[in-house]
């Protein structure tokens, strides 16, 4: 009796691990696809069409460029820990044909008391959208992601998103760079 109960034991743990399986292959398998169609997508276009036309930033003289995002809040800290890295980045990329953007859902009051309250200010552009206008970029999040401050966006000169990430890491603004040298070719 007790053989069987480990001999059954044992079966429904292979089929368990078998489905679980089958679930992260297809998962992973999902992920890829909604990457790829990520990366093929016009993402500037989809964005200019979501905010629709006249906007005084998110218009037509963006295209052609190569665009930093930086989607940021005054409260949240991770944003406001990256502003110094990314001023960094904004220097070093100063000579090429990128755009840094970096927008807030927050009204501009708000924001710049909290910079000026840690002594911090941009190297680069800063925008007060409408959270609908900042959401316009989270159109492009995965199934398995979220929505958050900061994202970080690197999109090409042909309107395709080349890097998209949620949240801070030390590791983003090396990842950036990499890229960013990568589509300059320097």
């Amino acid at each position: 009796m007790r053989i069987q109960l480990t001999g059954l034991i044992i079966a429904l743990t292979a089929i368990f691990a078998g489905i679980s399986f089958a679930v992260v292959l297809k998962s992973n398998a999902e992920i890829s696809e909604a990457l790829k169609q990520r990366e093929t997508t016009n993402a500037l276009e989809r964005v200019l069409e979501f905010v629709g036309e006249e906007h005084p930033v998110l218009n037509e003289e963006l295209k052609g460029e190569i665009l930093v995002v930086n989607l940021w809040a005054g409260w949240c800290k991770p944003c406001l820990r990256e502003i110094p890295e990314l001023n960094e980045l904004a220097n070093e990329f100063s000579s090429q044909n990128i755009r840094f953007l970096a927008f807030s859902p927050m009204d501009e009051k708000s924001d710049l008391l909290a910079l000026e309250k840690v002594g911090l200010f941009f190297d680069y552009e800063l925008f007060h959208l409408s959270p609908r206008e900042v959401n316009a970029w989270n159109q492009f999040l995965l199934k398995h992601e979220r929505a958050g401050y900061p994202t970080n966006i690197i999109v090409n000169e042909k309107g395709r998103i080349a890097f998209y990430e949620v949240g801070y890491s030390e590791d983003n603004i090396q990842k950036m760079r990499a890229l960013l040298e990568l589509l300059t070719g320097d």
